[in-house]
């Protein structure tokens, strides 16, 4: 077996405490020095040095750079599949090391528990005592530098993004987009740190209760519940018991008792019951027994009337936790008025119809105060994702915000690359390039060209969308008056003339032809009407946009009319 490595090693300043390291070719040089430093009872304060010094000889391979404290380990799932090696180097926290096996095999994606494998690792033999931290550090950097700028010690924890810390650091010290992302792409290269976004999150706005706005009102007058209900879910602090309790009294069978008129009267009914029960067992008195269950029965009541009548502390906790909205995010590159649009569709989903609501205007009113955000527009534009770019372990969505939705912003969009494209993609190709670390060739004009492809794939395919708004290409927030010009010209576009003015002078059909025509402008034109009657009054506008409910799997979608009843629609 050859030597790789040997040298008389002298610690200290003097020569009698040299000693001589010899390291064979088939030996890891980080568990050799480790086992050498023991031997010869030097100091591991040495042993940093000494695994460079080895390292960096030519001809020694260094796997790593210190000895395995557990290991090697093959990890599998539950069904048996491996998933890879996992090892934990001494000096090393094992959460650290819990965390970058997650991160390079994908199990953040595949939601997986990393404190319950924490738990299962550190009640090892070999590990008691390691375990010092539950919380894993993502990045450690002694000599970080971002621009021109250095930090000593700069920490990135589990929780938080990445992006979101150098976003930070680049506002604070008036750094660029470029500084920023050169930074990103070095840290998140490394496949044991997990970056799950590309943008920043530049403002967040917490808090958000539907009921708070004009049109809602407080609606809290309904309650029927008991209010351990409203003030009780959800809390970590609570005991297991306590858990156990409130996740019996969330049960259906629970809630409709507690609905049912004669819920009152049945605990008034119990608590006399067990009154006269006290004083059978006591044998007092008649005036003693009369005494007990009086108090008995008031002790009841007066618990009853605690819990389950109104308080102001119960509506205030049934307010908050029947009017509750989900956080409203802003990321880097996004229009205010877009962000809001797009979490205004997706709470919808769940809650009552938000888009052109009191809520929706005083948001966007809200958020264009902050000095957080730069507000341009106040009018929402279409978003039409154009798929990712994956560029170094990272995906880079993109997603063009198209502003042929808005009359007055399309004119600015000009043709270029001899009309197969417009200024307007190229711009939004533009901010995407800036984001690439290292920079590509001829970035900005091949995603332009792409995105042109896509843009006319999906106006093709437009007719064909489950959404009303999106056959006529105009979003949640469009006038009246609008809806009914642009379901004109695309009707009239496709030569049907547009009701109630069924003319024919002018070379196009009057509406409606018989159904049984299979015409293709024919039948884009109806497409483009039919959604147009969907949202041409305010109710039916209101009733278009209540949130579906799935039925039959999927199948069917059911909606709640204002009478409470469910309507199922195709």
């Amino acid at each position: 077996v050859a030597i790789v490595f040997e040298k008389r090693i002298t610690l200290g300043d003097s020569e009698n405490t040299s000693r001589l390291l010899t390291i064979y070719e088939n030996q890891e040089p980080a568990d050799f020095v480790y086992s050498w430093c023991q031997e010869k009872n030097i100091d591991l304060a040495y042993f940093p040095d000494l695994v460079e010094t080895v390292c960096s000889s030519e001809i020694v391979t260094c796997n790593r750079r210190a000895p395995l404290l557990y290991g090697p380990q093959t990890i599998s799932d539950r069904d048996g599949e491996r998933i890879g090696v996992f090892q934990i180097e001494m000096f090393q926290e094992p959460i650290d090391a819990i965390y970058g096996f997650f991160a390079k095999h994908g199990l953040f994606q595949k939601n997986w528990d990393m404190l319950a494998v924490l738990d299962q690792f550190c009640s090892y033999p070999q590990l008691e005592g390691r375990c010092n931290r539950r919380k894993a550090i993502k990045y450690f950097n002694n000599t970080f530098a971002i621009g021109e700028k250095r930090f000593d010690k700069f920490v990135i924890w589990e929780d938080e993004e990445v992006i979101d810390k150098l976003y930070r650091l680049r506002q604070e010290h008036n750094l660029t987009l470029k500084d920023q992302m050169e930074s990103f792409a070095m840290i998140c290269q490394n496949d044991e740190v997990y970056c799950e976004r590309t943008r920043a999150r530049v403002l967040q706005v917490s808090n958000l209760n539907w009921k708070e706005y004009d049109k809602f009102g407080n609606a809290t007058c309904v309650r029927q519940y008991a209010g351990w209900q409203y003030i009780s879910p959800g809390h970590d602090g609570h005991s297991a018991f306590r858990k156990w309790i409130l996740k019996q009294l969330q049960r259906d069978f629970v809630k409709e008792s507690i609905k049912n008129p004669f819920f009152g009267p049945l605990i008034l009914i119990l608590a006399l019951m067990a009154s006269f029960s006290v004083t059978r067992f006591h044998k007092c008195r008649l005036e003693k027994n009369l005494l007990i269950a009086l108090f008995v029965f008031c002790a009841i009541s007066f618990a009853y009337a605690q819990w389950i009548e109104p308080l102001d502390m119960l509506d205030e906790a049934m307010f908050a936790f029947e009017g509750k909205l989900p956080d409203l995010y802003i990321y880097e590159g996004d229009e205010p008025v877009d962000a809001i649009m797009n979490w205004v569709k997706e709470t919808s989903k769940e809650h009552h119809p938000l888009a052109r609501e009191p809520i929706h205007w005083q948001l966007i009113d809200e958020v264009c105060r902050s000095t957080r955000v730069n507000c341009t527009r106040t009018r929402a534009w279409e978003p039409i994702d154009m798929g990712e770019i994956k560029f170094f372990h990272q995906s880079h969505k993109i997603i063009y915000m198209n502003p042929g939705v808005d009359p007055i912003a399309r004119k600015s969009c000009v043709p270029i690359l001899e009309g197969k494209a417009d200024s307007c993609l190229r711009e939004k190709a533009a901010e995407v390039c800036t984001r690439l670390v290292p920079p590509l060739n001829s970035c900005v004009n091949e995603i332009t060209l792409h995105m042109a492809n896509q843009l006319e794939k999906f106006d093709e395919r437009r007719g064909d969308h489950k959404s009303t708004y999106t056959k006529l290409g105009l979003e949640m927030d469009v006038s009246f008056s609008e809806l009914f010009k642009k379901t004109a010209y695309i009707m009239r576009k496709h030569g049907v003339n547009f009701p109630p003015y069924a003319r024919v002078d002018n070379g196009t059909d009057p509406y409606p032809r018989p159904l049984y025509t299979h015409d293709r402008n024919y039948l884009r034109a109806w497409g483009a009407y039919d959604a147009y009657m969907k949202v041409n009054d305010p109710e039916s506008r209101e009733w278009n946009d209540k949130p579906c409910t799935p039925m039959f799997n999927g199948a069917l979608c059911g909606k709640t009319d204002k009478d409470g009843n469910m309507k199922i629609e195709m």
